[in-house]
């Protein structure tokens, strides 16, 4: 019990002396690739998921010490991978530089092997049994004991195996950069589309890694060559000025190998992304922000809020353009601006009325159109109705409230009033900028989502639904 408590606290300390020397990357590799050969009779080997021994002539028993300021690392050039040791001291690989072990390699003069110690930690060494590797930190295990004593034989390494592979990996233009920009994979898989964040492989950030450990770009795994490895995934999305089709925000980009040819693929291949120039999502506003100001059997009447589109570079729910659409954020402009206003209700409007012919009906606009199913409306601002109202605060300015009465349509039949009390959830209200006739027919056309007129997944799009899907 001693020995296990002393090892642990040996691996603790030693990889808290050596973290920050790592961070700064000071590593220089050696040119000569070697056999790592033990007592057993066999050489150690290193690939994509364990460490074992091996006959001379395996691929993966060519190794390479990497040389550090804190000690040798012992690398797979061919997986990349490194050694890495448990707290329990049983021995691993890993991908990670930073969680790999740092040894320091003692020649013994008489017989030339090596044995290799933990940095830093007088009696923790390398140790090789029958089947397999560990750490040993007894005082016991002699310097000279033959389980420790190691003999590396240079090696030769086929160029094949250290060059990207095109035939295996992801290069050229179907590769993405340390900032996540491509290199010309996303125009060939759809219009407006960019990586939001790596999923697996390089570029891996540690709080989207399981192990917490994450992939820098240039990790040592992968080296300076920009390429990407079979099963190496980004998640994509919609640039701003498009919204995805399909009522799912993200999809999985992976990188992808058949007959020869490598590249990267979509998880979904129904994602894309419709330019808002050719069918825009309105910018939703919420559904709790307005107030009920009676209910009645076949109606209800509402006082709904309105914002301009002043604060709009602040709301991160919203897929408008505002870095070329800069006239919204002018105050100015929203004081003669037409505008479009959108109603989406969790129910079908149309069966509410005298005759199961319910309408919306804001008095400050135009009736423009409605969807098949009755749950998104839309109206046109009639002169002089504007939203030009600013609220400044310490010499910061947002976007204004206004409110305009409304009158909606629901079923007498209380089952058929959506999933939620309109008095915690009415409708949501959106807007876009510009008289947009046909604004609910181009969404019909160009979105699978909306397909025949079913604006159910609507819900997907909104700012802060307390339903689902399902739920309608």
């Amino acid at each position: 019990m001693f020995l296990l408590n002393f090892f642990i606290l040996a691996l603790v300390d030693a990889r808290a002396v050596v973290a920050p020397e790592i961070a700064q990357g000071a590593t220089s590799s050696s040119s000569k690739h070697i056999r790592l050969y033990s007592r057993t009779g066999r050489f150690m080997s290193i690939n994509n998921r364990s460490v074992g021994q091996s006959r001379f002539n395996s691929i993966d028993s060519v190794l390479e010490l990497v040389r550090t300021d804190s000690g040798l690392v012992i690398k797979s050039p061919v997986s990349g991978r490194f050694l890495s040791i448990t707290n329990a001291g049983r021995v691993r690989t890993t991908t990670s530089f930073s969680t790999a072990a740092f040894f320091e390699q003692e020649k013994i003069r008489e017989n030339n092997f090596s044995t290799f110690k933990i940095a830093g930690k007088e009696n923790c060494r390398l140790m090789a049994s029958r089947l397999r590797y560990r750490v040993s930190c007894s005082e016991k295990t002699k310097r000279n004991s033959a389980k420790v004593l190691f003999l590396a034989k240079r090696a030769h390494i086929p160029l094949r195996y250290l060059a990207a592979d095109p035939k295996l990996n992801c290069l050229g233009t179907h590769t993405y950069n340390e900032d996540l920009s491509d290199n010309g994979f996303l125009a060939e898989l759809g219009e407006g589309l960019e990586i939001v964040r790596v999923v697996s492989g390089r570029g891996l950030l540690p709080e989207y890694d399981p192990a917490g450990e994450g992939v820098d770009y240039y990790d040592p795994y992968y080296g300076q060559m920009t390429y990407h490895k079979v099963g190496d995934t980004v998640r994509v999305g919609c640039k701003l000025g498009y919204s995805n089709a399909i009522a799912k925000e993200f999809t999985g980009a992976k990188c992808l190998c058949s007959m020869g040819s490598c590249s990267f693929a979509l998880n979904n291949a129904a994602y894309r992304c419709v330019p808002d120039t050719t069918a825009a999502i309105p910018v939703w506003q919420g559904g709790n922000f307005n107030y009920v100001k009676g209910v009645y059997d076949n109606y209800f009447l509402m006082k709904a809020r309105i914002m301009n589109l002043m604060s709009v570079e602040k709301w991160d729910w919203d897929q408008y353009n505002h870095v070329t659409n800069t006239f919204a954020v002018n105050p100015q402009y929203w004081t003669t601006a037409k505008f479009t206003l959108f109603v989406f209700c969790p129910f079908d409007v149309t069966q509410g009325g005298l005759n199961s012919d319910g309408i919306i009906n804001f008095p400050d606009f135009y009736y423009s159109e409605h969807s098949a199913d009755g749950k998104l409306w839309s109206f046109l601002s009639r002169e002089p109705t504007v939203l030009d109202k600013i609220a400044c605060n310490g010499g910061v300015c947002d976007s204004g409230n206004h409110y305009f009465k409304g009158y909606i349509g629901w079923s007498p039949n209380a089952n058929n009033r959506g999933p939620v009390d309109i008095a915690d959830y009415t409708c949501e209200i959106g807007i876009l900028p510009e008289h947009r006739p046909t604004a609910i027919a181009d969404l019909v056309t160009n979105f699978d989502a909306f397909a025949g007129g079913n604006f159910d997944k609507m819900t997907n799009y909104l700012r802060s639904a307390p339903f689902k899907v399902n739920d309608l």
